[in-house]
């Protein structure tokens, strides 16, 4: 886990422009973007969204039986109603 501060960029190819997001959640270096646009990542046991905006990070609510522990991976489906989370317990 690096303390460097990463930033989140959009490269826009029509115009060949690359505009800062946001940085992403200390430490962590895996995202993914949902079709609407939105950011996913992971802090190891919460999942947060942030819009392409770069708005800052909010967490997402997740019902489950058992917590979620070491998240490692997050992706989601093209129809955008599914999310796959990888752990590692």
């Amino acid at each position: 886990v690096s303390s460097e501060r990463w930033l989140i960029r959009k490269i826009d190819g029509d115009k060949g422009v690359v505009v800062d997001i946001g940085e992403t959640l200390k430490g962590r270096e895996f995202l993914t973007w949902t079709a609407d646009g939105k950011i996913l990542m992971s802090d190891n046991d919460k999942i947060f969204f942030m819009g392409s905006a770069g708005q800052g990070w909010n967490e997402v609510e997740i019902v489950t039986p058992s917590p979620l522990k070491t998240i490692t991976r997050l992706a989601v489906n093209a129809k955008n109603n599914t999310i796959a989370v990888v752990v590692n317990e």
